[in-house]
């Protein structure tokens, strides 16, 4: 297929009136990616993630038209320079997309699976080309709007590649378990995983195994195995101590002890899982894992500590994922695999993560002051920006706030301004160079997708990111990935002899990571911190200022997510003329037995409404476990 050299643009977003006004979120977490092909090279220019923009976190929220979605487009191409008649496509979005977007489909597997199997498999195509993989992309499940997959078709993909040659197959996906665990708790995935590690409690008989969770049709047994599990753990009490649980950690409430033992036996049963997919993968390809790179992505390659027990229990070569790794990354993965499919051999490779918008118009090149921002980072956390921010829901040292590890209460201070559980661990930035020194079987890091153990000699020496067992997701910091974070770090360890500092990312409770300087000056002024560092100059809030209550300016083109809903009433009369309610249209969009319904059909939308009404009286929303 003819690929001219030129600007590409892929866009995970949704067009949809009806979903808008009803707030369905079809696709969550949108974003967009600009690229740039020049003979067989291809390059990644900036991403945009939209949350950043709107000012809700997750953004899911669908464009009413095309004109809106456009306008949306443009602002953002102009920031990188670019107007829309320079691209020589747009692809992933439905009502955007200039060409055929049965492109992105691989083999049978849903778009958005095949987006993130082929975003990690293809972060670096020397070793796709050159080398051996297998790639995992489990997360919650697909989108239903470039396909409509069937309730028993595979919506999870596993792979197998060989200098070039990929063999696809179907995977189960522990994802799901996750998403309904987050539903019966309501605790997101990061807050349960942390809580899961953070109390010493556990259940002492072993529960019922999970089921396998390979098709749509798989997610009530999901959700039933985690509701009985969930069940079982919440009749427990102190008294139960040793006949069913190891003793409840006086640390902790009785109800953080129970989700506690949730998380454990969640997580347990996670892990076991993928061990067993790929331990099959391995033995039937003859694979040896010590010459193999494992690729990872979708949501559940968040999953810190997942990832590193796979690692050390296999022993693979590398580990390979992008930093957006969840849905935020999934126009990346359109993006690759729609230069895969028309240029069949390209060369591309994933660098640094802030490809995100700047914070100023005119960026800073002043040198830093060294000496007065250690000051600054040991008298209390300081904000951090620097450059383009992240791709991905990691603070990867360009929108961070940042602390002494040497300091026990910098840890309890970090979770105060972010208004987290005082139990939430608090990660590391450490110099690449020195993690071996710091970690037990320390490996390559770069988007804090690992965890590793701290060297027992060294857990003194840092207790604001020691876990209770020692353990810490890590960020190996290269001088590329941020020059003057660099700088800091090692300037750091020059006076303190710590290659280290805390760092967490830039938002406050339910907000999207900040994008810009104005948002960060806002952010310290509510929550209390001092001292914000933008592209190395020095900004200090006024003491009178802080701790104030004022919201959050308006996120940067926030004012384009917004729509004119005085016509949203007629409309709806003609797109949904009998009253359909929001269960009954979400079944119409997520689930393929209904979506070839039309709404607008009486018959039709009768029979919609009659199994929506069953389908709520089970207490079970298969796409829940899908947002």
């Amino acid at each position: 297929m003819d690929c001219e050299d030129g600007l590409y643009l892929s866009v995970y977003a949704h067009v949809d009136r009806l979903c808008r006004t009803r707030n369905i979120p079809v696709r969550h977490d949108q974003n967009m990616a600009l690229w740039r092909k020049t003979g067989a090279h291809v390059e990644l220019l900036r991403y945009w993630e939209f949350e950043r923009y709107s000012g809700q976190k997750h953004h899911s929220a669908s464009f009413v038209d095309r004109a809106q979605a456009l306008a949306l487009v443009d602002t953002l191409l102009l920031e990188a320079g670019v107007r829309r008649d320079q691209l020589m496509a747009i692809i992933g979005t439905p009502g955007l997309s200039t060409q055929d977007d049965r492109l992105l489909c691989q083999e049978g597997f849903n778009p958005h699976t095949a987006a993130h199997l082929f975003g990690a498999l293809l972060f670096d195509t020397e070793r796709y080309f050159r080398g051996d993989m297998i790639g995992l992309a489990m997360d919650g499940g697909p989108d239903a709007v470039l396909t409509r997959p069937g309730m028993g078709d595979p919506i999870y993909a596993g792979a197998v590649v060989r200098q070039g040659k990929t063999k696809l197959f179907p995977v189960p996906s522990p994802g799901p378990f996750w998403s309904a665990m987050r539903t019966v708790t309501g605790m997101e995935e990061g807050s349960l995983m942390a809580l899961g590690s953070a109390a010493t409690v556990e259940l002492v008989a072993p529960p019922s195994p999970p089921p396998l969770v390979m098709t749509m049709r798989d997610f009530k047994a999901a959700f039933d195995w985690v509701r009985q599990l969930h069940e079982e753990v919440s009749a427990l009490t102190a008294d139960d101590r040793e006949t069913r649980h190891t003793g409840f950690d006086p640390r902790f409430s009785e109800a953080e002890n129970r989700i506690s033992i949730l998380a454990k036996i969640v997580q347990a049963r996670s892990i076991q899982q993928v061990c067993d997919t790929l331990k099959k993968i391995i033995h039937t390809e003859g694979l040896d894992p010590a010459a193999t790179t494992l690729a990872i992505s979708g949501g559940f390659a968040l999953n810190c500590r997942a990832n590193s027990q796979v690692m050390q229990h296999f022993g693979f070569a590398r580990f390979q994922a992008p930093p957006a790794v969840n849905d935020s990354g999934i126009s990346l993965g359109y993006g690759l695999l729609y230069f895969l499919r028309k240029m069949q051999r390209f060369h591309f490779r994933g660098g640094p993560a802030g490809m995100g918008a700047l914070a100023t118009a005119l960026p800073q090149n002043d040198p830093p002051d060294l000496d007065r921002i250690l000051d600054d980072l040991m008298a209390g956390p300081v904000v951090w920006i620097e450059g383009g921010a992240e791709m991905g829901p990691r603070a990867l040292g360009h929108r961070s706030l940042l602390g002494d590890p040497r300091n026990p209460a910098v840890k309890d201070r970090l979770n105060q301004i972010k208004r987290r559980q005082w139990w939430r661990p608090v990660a590391p930035v450490i110099l690449e160079e020195h993690v071996d020194a710091w970690f037990e079987r320390a490996d390559h890091s770069p988007y804090m997708l690992r965890t590793f153990t701290l060297r027992p000699e060294r857990a003194a020496q840092v207790p604001a990111i020691s876990h209770l067992d020692r353990s810490a997701r890590i960020q190996t910091l290269a001088r590329d990935e941020a020059p003057r974070l660099y700088g800091v770090l090692t300037a750091f360890h020059q006076r303190t002899g710590v290659p280290m500092v805390c760092n967490t990312s830039l938002n406050d409770r339910g907000e999207p990571i900040i994008n810009t300087q104005d948002e960060a000056l806002a952010f310290a002024r509510r929550r209390g911190v001092r001292i914000v560092y933008v592209d190395g100059r020095r900004h200090e809030v006024p003491a009178d200022g802080m701790e104030d209550a004022s919201p959050l300016p308006e996120r940067r083109h926030a004012a384009l997510f917004r729509h004119d809903a005085s016509q949203d009433d007629r409309l709806e009369c003609e797109e949904n003329p009998h009253g359909l309610d929001r269960t009954a249209l979400a079944m119409h969009r997520f689930l393929p037995a209904f979506q070839a319904l039309d709404i607008r059909d009486k018959a039709d939308a009768e029979r919609l409404r009659r199994h929506s009404r069953r389908l709520a009286r089970t207490e079970f929303l298969p796409w829940e476990l899908i947002l």
